[in-house]
């Protein structure tokens, strides 16, 4: 009777499938076996992607980090504005992009230059503050080709917009200093030729 119902089983497979049950069971094997196979390869080939990407990736990533940092820290003839900006300033103080420093000045101002005429010590007193915009900037910029740059400084001071705030000194006050320059050479000469020669 078990034999009868698996041959009944057969032929109604066989039937509707057009081949045995056998061989439809075999074939199904073999599609298994090929889909193993190929599934195999794939991860092999993924894995193998994903280890070149692994080695190569951060060097080609590091490059282009390492060339991003050169081009904002390194000043040459052909760097972006910004780093120019950045390195090189704005002279013109129409420009959007100028950048102005805050300046407060005290000076000396002698109050008793007569008696200094006369070969008295100087009384002095302290004036300010004085309050002024600087804008600086470099100049005359020329690069040699292997990486040097040679400029010139720029620096321009400008009146506070609206004048003095209040508590500042008067700009248009008349200042008396003393000239160092000047002190440095008669120094000098008193130096060669003796202080009782040298009288200004």
């Amino acid at each position: 009777a078990m034999q009868q119902q698996q041959q009944q089983l057969q032929q109604q497979h066989e039937a509707v499938h057009g081949v045995p049950n056998t061989q439809h069971v075999g074939r199904l094997r073999g599609a298994f076996r090929g889909l193993k196979t190929y599934s195999a390869h794939l991860l092999g080939v993924a894995c193998l992607g994903c280890l070149l990407v692994g080695i190569f990736s951060p060097t080609l990533i590091q490059r282009k980090i390492d060339a991003g940092v050169r081009s904002s820290i390194v000043w040459t003839s052909t760097s972006p504005s910004d780093t120019r900006v950045r390195f090189q300033g704005v002279t013109d103080p129409m420009d959007p992009q100028a950048l102005f420093y805050n300046v407060t000045l005290w000076l000396y101002n002698v109050t008793n230059l007569e008696e200094m005429r006369m070969g008295g010590k100087p009384a002095v007193a302290l004036v300010g503050p004085y309050r002024y915009l600087k804008l600086k900037g470099k100049i005359d910029v020329w690069f040699d080709g292997e990486g040097r740059v040679s400029s010139r400084d720029f620096q321009t001071y400008y009146d506070y917009p609206g004048g003095p705030l209040p508590g500042d000194a008067d700009p248009d006050a008349p200042i008396t200093t003393l000239n160092l320059a000047l002190l440095g050479v008669v120094e000098a000469v008193h130096g060669a030729v003796g202080h009782d020669t040298a009288r200004l």
